[in-house]
């Protein structure tokens, strides 16, 4: 056999990268994030006359605390007279299977908690529709946060890469063109620019087709990840001979604010 190891499994976490990252507290399997409630107001009060009041009011949102692990067995034949590459495979096989878990948990999360948008086709001048209306939307939502994370199907990118305008020009693939500047995106990379919001594809976006759901606008301060280290056991089996190998570790998503900060693309 060949040192090289085919294997067509993804690694990364795309969407990630489209939300604000933390770490977890130290103990607990939930835990609340306080939010505003009632805002105290302002008017104008002429001379001598009652000062408004509104009394402020707070309430909390209850995140919960969610293990994600994998386990294999192998045979102590296997680990103690196969090549040591074995491991280090298994142990990236494991890596990439905890990172695909965990960010399909957050696109599951964007779709649960997140803002359904007014449905567009699925063109160009839909895909522009959608940037333009709903990242207006979350910005008055949220209360000025900026909807500036495009998180994208593979398929969403195989459209965006071929969208052109009416003299069949690219909008946003060719390279040095100056008739077009809807943004920058290319078959060589999977981030970009798309009308001035920073492009995310992530292949863990399970729908097929420019479809619901097949993309999402985000505002990162309106979407929270909390997450431990991945801890790694090994445990030998004496009766059978084998030894157990997991890989796990805990996550918290928070999508806040009333999931008004998460726009899911919606096709008419």
């Amino acid at each position: 056999h060949l040192n090289e190891f085919v294997t067509t499994t993804f690694t990364g976490r795309p969407a990630f990268e489209a939300v604000t990252r933390q770490a977890l507290p130290s103990t607990g399997m939930s835990f609340t994030i306080p939010k505003l409630g009632t805002a105290p107001t302002v008017a104008d009060a002429d001379e001598a006359a009652s000062i408004s009041t509104t009394g402020m009011t707070s309430t909390y949102d209850t995140v919960n605390v969610n293990k994600f692990a994998g386990r294999n067995v192998v045979s102590w034949e296997l680990i103690d007279r196969s090549s040591p590459a074995f491991m280090d495979l298994l142990m990236t096989e494991l890596r990439k299977a905890y990172e695909a878990a965990t960010d399909s948990a957050l696109i599951a999360a964007f779709t649960a908690s997140g803002t359904q948008a007014t449905g567009v086709a699925a063109t160009a001048a839909g895909l522009q529709s959608f940037i333009a209306t709903q990242s207006a939307a979350a910005y008055k939502a949220t209360g000025g946060n900026y909807a500036n994370k495009l998180v994208a199907s593979t398929d969403q990118w195989a459209a965006i890469n071929g969208y052109v305008d009416g003299s069949s020009r690219p909008l946003y693939s060719a390279q040095g063109q100056t008739q077009n500047a809807s943004g920058a995106v290319v078959p060589t990379s999977v981030v970009g620019n798309v009308l001035g919001t920073s492009l995310i594809v992530d292949h863990n976006i399970s729908v097929s087709g420019i479809v619901d759901e097949s993309a999402f606008l985000v505002a990162p301060e309106s979407v929270y990840v909390w997450e431990s280290p991945t801890t790694q056991l090994r445990l030998n089996v004496l009766t059978t001979g084998e030894i157990e190998i997991a890989l796990y570790g805990y996550l918290a998503i928070g999508v806040l604010k009333g999931g008004v900060g998460v726009r899911r693309f919606n096709l008419a």
